[in-house]
């Protein structure tokens, strides 16, 4: 019968446990549960086994999460157990065991990658069993590659408006939150790929309605994206971007039928989003368009005016035979001038609801923020903690020039004058920091107990 002494000894005991990765890149790292997730460690590329790669680290019993960093993303192994929790923040898990005999030899071999899949079927269950009294919902990934680590359905998200409306900028942002979150997600620009097959600077005239030639050379680009997009879920992906105008219904319909049929072909389900960005601010339209003079390909060696002028009327020819999302029978959402107003459509599901809610609060345009902490507060100045002591005058002298501060922030030569929104500032229910807040312009001060110290 063992004593306390002895379980503590056991607790007190680090396996050598082996961590790897099969899945190719050029440098891998490993970050996990198993030290609060603060350190990065470098896999070992195999020698004689071209994408694997391999660390050992010495771990606590127990049950552990665990995500690799490949060539600077997130992702977590297809081929090893993965769970989402009720956040949405998927990682790979693992029961990490300490054996009896472990007692007497502390040098035990070490546990492997594979060790749920070598003991078959029932340690893996009470693993998830496990895992599920800690609240955590688990998903089993398949053995099969081609097959999605969360789930067997894809999706694609299909972009949709005129040009300057700031469908990349948000596409893009979709992509890095959906692999923040663990999923695998790529973007696929049709514009990329005219530029690929077509050249990089196309007259405003090949993207009249008019002109027949144009039209199907565009059709044909956005095949070919479409195509690729549909070979990279197959491969693994979990949710593809489609980023163009996608601007008639009938572009909408032959996108969504090539889909399906690429879906029938594989006997897969994959969902289809659409999202329609629709912005009438003049001054957020100039700034995309001066933005794409100075940074697309389009436009490289051209002088603003020129560039400018080009981009103008190709959104002109745009607007002309552009039709707004209406087809009821298609899942989409629209949102209109930076996040004002949202409208969804048949959105159902985690996934796609969690995507509504990151769309609804992303902004097109830069929003800087602001951290300070309190001016001195009377405990302060007597080194004592806690407490709602109020600003000495040294604190308050610290508030009126905050407040210098940001009033020049303001002024129309500073940084805050072009924004379309109002300052909003946020302080805790202390007295101390409301004081420091009080004395600054603002549209609104929120007080939130969660920022107390």
């Amino acid at each position: 019968q063992s004593t306390w002494a002895d379980e503590r000894k056991v607790e007190d005991v680090t396996l050598p446990v082996s961590f790897r990765w099969t899945e190719g890149g050029r440098a891998v790292f490993l970050s996990g549960s198993f030290d609060g997730w603060t350190e990065r460690y470098p896999l070992t590329p195999h020698s004689s086994k071209p994408g694997v790669f391999t660390v050992t680290l010495n771990i606590k019993p127990g049950i552990v999460a665990y995500k690799f960093i490949v060539d600077g993303e997130w992702r977590c192994a297809a081929s090893q157990l993965a769970v989402t929790d009720e956040a949405g923040h998927t990682n790979n898990f693992r029961q990490v065991t300490a054996p009896t005999a472990l007692r007497k030899h502390p040098t035990s071999p070490q546990v492997d990658n594979d060790a749920h899949q070598g003991h078959g079927h029932h340690e893996s269950r009470l693993l998830h069993n496990q895992l599920l009294l800690s609240g955590v919902s688990s998903r089993r990934p398949s053995s099969d590659n081609s097959r999605s680590v969360l789930s067997g359905r894809k999706l694609v998200i299909v972009m949709v408006g005129l040009p300057a409306r700031g469908k990349s900028f948000v596409s893009g942002k979709i992509s890095r939150y959906l692999r923040w979150l663990g999923y695998s997600s790529q973007q696929f620009n049709i514009g990329s790929y005219r530029r690929t097959h077509l050249g990089d600077f196309l007259s405003h005239d090949f993207f009249r309605a008019d002109n027949p030639e144009g039209v199907a050379a565009r059709q044909e680009m956005a095949n070919l994206a479409v195509d690729d997009m549909m070979e990279w879920l197959w491969a693994g992906g979990h949710v593809a971007v489609l980023d163009g105008t996608n601007s008639t219904r009938a572009r909408r319909h032959a996108v969504v039928s090539r889909i399906k049929k690429a879906a029938a072909a594989k006997e897969q389900s994959v969902k289809v989003i659409f999202l329609e960005i629709i912005c009438n601010q003049p001054e957020v339209i100039k700034a995309n368009i001066l933005s794409k003079w100075a940074f697309s390909p389009d436009y490289v060696g051209m002088t603003k005016d020129d560039a400018v002028a080009d981009f103008s009327a190709r959104i002109r020819h745009y607007e002309e035979s552009y039709e707004p999302l209406t087809e009821k029978e298609y899942s989409f959402m629209k949102l209109f001038d930076v996040g004002r107003e949202t409208q969804t459509n048949r959105i159902t599901g985690y996934l796609p609801t969690k995507i509504v809610h990151f769309v609804m609060n992303l902004h097109i345009e830069p929003r800087p923020i602001y951290l300070t902490r309190h001016g001195e507060s009377e405990y302060n100045a007597q080194d004592r903690i806690g407490g709602d002591a109020p600003l000495t005058q040294k604190g308050m002298h610290f508030a009126t020039k905050l407040r210098e501060f940001m009033v020049a922030e303001q002024s129309p030569s500073g940084p805050l004058t072009a924004l379309s929104s109002d300052l909003v500032l946020w302080c805790s229910t202390m007295i101390r920091t409301q004081q420091t807040a009080e004395k600054i312009p603002c549209a609104q001060i929120v007080c939130w107990k969660a920022l107390e110290e």
